[in-house]
């Protein structure tokens, strides 16, 4: 075999391992991360796909439906890896970023499927290639370097932890793999690839592979960091409907914000009240912004749950629905007692640690 199957069949298996360790981190922590485990598996599936078209295993006919295939499965590693990043620092898809994710694929798609059914006619497919390359290349540039990197810089710049640095050393070898199979696929459309360059070419497979493993590698060895979010996550509080105030937990920061959950709590209920019986709106509110802060809010049958914070992705969203369902099934009993005595919530910080790994409460005294 050559070199190029070793490597391809080596990218198969690491991807393999790292797909069964963090199905298994995240089922044993309960943490929901289906875009990394979708990206995952796309990247195992292209793994085995680059072995068998790079170790002669099929006929010379069906080797560019299968390595259109594997192209096709690296991509859509990308694109949930873009889904991950999303789901990571915002609340909502981008629009704009989501439009350029999808007008490279569609480019890439488009024109390596259009190749398989010309296959036979090199002047028609010679063109093809280099739209396909252009689809498939700068999505990887885009999802890593664009738009990654500056993610985990700024985050460093934030918390000026060691991890943050291992995301970007890692995005930036993926990045600067793709740099190397760009030159070399571009070059050699102009048939002008220079000998430096293709003594390099392998870089192209070796970069990409180590970058994205040692980010996941990150991860699997500590999955609680997925919680990690650089800003500034200021109070967590639960009320019942009417606004009366049941638990509170103030976290530590890296800036003090003076916050009265009591009157915060009942200007919430207020607000929402204004909604449901003001304006006939039939859901809940879920949150409240302005430029530096915001206020997320989960309601559940009997209590609703906010977090003030400067921003507020969506797996925080999702964490603290989780913290909502488990608030109230563990407390069902003292919630429909309605005694007003707020102590019999104190346990409610045991939920904290499983649900948000890397909220560090400011004392053990409840607000």
């Amino acid at each position: 075999m050559e070199f190029t199957a070793y490597v391809s069949l080596l990218i198969a298996i690491l991807f393999g391992i790292m797909l069964v360790l963090f199905a298994y981190q995240t089922s044993r922590k309960k943490s929901r991360v289906p875009q990394l485990l979708a990206s995952l598996f796309f990247g195992c599936m292209g793994g085995i796909l680059a072995f068998i078209d790079s170790g002669e295993l099929m006929a010379s006919g069906s080797r560019s439906t299968i390595l259109a295939f594997q192209l096709s499965c690296y991509s859509m590693q990308f694109f949930f890896f873009y889904l991950f990043l999303e789901h990571l620092n915002f609340m909502k898809l981008s629009p704009i970023r989501l439009g350029i994710v999808l007008s490279f694929m569609s480019l890439q798609y488009f024109s390596l499927w259009t190749i398989v059914w010309f296959d036979n006619f090199n002047e028609v497919t010679t063109n093809l290639w280099l739209l396909a390359d252009l689809g498939y290349n700068n999505l990887a540039l885009f999802v890593f370097l664009v738009m990654g990197l500056p993610i985990y810089l700024k985050a460093y710049q934030e918390t000026r932890e060691r991890k943050p640095i291992i995301f970007s050393i890692a995005l930036a070898l993926v990045g600067a793999g793709f740099v190397v199979i760009s030159l070399n696929d571009y070059l050699s459309y102009l048939h002008a690839v220079p000998d430096w360059l293709f003594s390099i070419q392998v870089l192209g497979d070796i970069l990409p592979m180590t970058g994205l493993l040692l980010f996941l590698l990150v991860y699997v060895s500590d999955i609680d960091y997925i919680y990690r979010f650089p800003n500034n996550n200021y109070i967590l509080f639960v009320a019942n409907k009417t606004g009366s105030m049941m638990h509170a937990v103030r976290f530590k920061t890296r800036r003090p914000l003076r916050i009265q959950p009591e009157l915060l709590s009942g200007v919430l209920s207020a607000i929402n009240s204004v909604f449901k019986s003001g304006l006939e709106v039939t859901a809940d509110i879920t949150s409240i912004a302005s430029k530096n802060l915001t206020i997320l809010l989960e309601s559940g049958k009997f209590v609703t749950a906010a977090i003030v914070a400067d921003k507020t992705p969506a797996i925080l969203a999702k964490a603290l629905k989780r913290y909502v369902t488990e608030f109230e099934s563990k407390f069902v009993d003292q919630i429909r007692a309605e005694t007003g005595d707020t102590s019999v919530f104190n346990s409610a910080l045991d939920l904290l640690k499983p649900i948000f790994p890397f909220f560090v409460v400011e004392s053990e005294k409840l607000v």
